[in-house]
């Protein structure tokens, strides 16, 4: 059975939106606190994260309770495809991307290359068990986790939206590690 990946996606982001505020608000704090747990105890110096979009649980607390830590947001080069990762503290400017998403700005923030000490937030409209997940369809986060396979891989969603499985496609890249409400597990290839 072929599974329709743009229908899947639209049925899961809906289930997102449906998601209350409270509820949302709720999921996103302790989110954040296991993740900020999480990072901690791994011994990180960077983490890359991401603001949120579209009704994705909101990480915005998170680099307040890692104030050792590098932290650093994705720019996305439409153009060429591809994203990167540039270095942003709380109340530094962001400026706002063709799709309205705030990004640092790549002309002035300095760009952060991931290694082993790096841990990579994946944001995600769905995650499986095994690690696998459902994004937007632009391929930006697999392209980048091929491209720096030594970064820890964190993916991040509500536990709601963490199914038993999805369709995955040679290009696809598991994340080792699957982030909730419900705390930091290690995903089960």
């Amino acid at each position: 059975m072929t599974v329709d990946k743009r229908e899947l996606r639209r049925t899961l982001l809906s289930r997102r939106r449906a998601i209350p505020a409270g509820a949302h608000a709720a999921a996103s704090a302790a989110m954040v606190a296991h993740l900020a747990r999480f990072l901690r105890d791994g011994a990180f110096e960077t983490v890359l994260w991401f603001l949120p979009h579209k009704n994705e649980p909101d990480l915005r607390a998170l680099p307040a309770l890692l104030p050792t830590l590098r932290c650093g947001l994705p720019v996305v080069r439409e153009e060429r495809g591809e994203m990167r990762f540039f270095r942003w503290k709380s109340g530094e400017a962001l400026v706002s991307s063709r799709y309205g998403i705030d990004e640092p700005d790549r002309g002035t923030a300095a760009e952060l290359t991931p290694d082993a000490k790096t841990a990579i937030l994946v944001p995600a409209v769905a995650l499986d068990r095994r690690g696998f997940r459902l994004g937007y369809g632009g391929g930006y986060y697999d392209r980048y986790l091929a491209a720096h396979p030594s970064a820890e891989t964190i993916g991040v969603a509500f536990e709601a939206l963490i199914v038993a499985d999805l369709p995955e496609e040679a290009h696809d890249r598991p994340v080792r590690w699957l982030a909730s409400e419900a705390g930091v597990l290690k995903s089960s290839p």
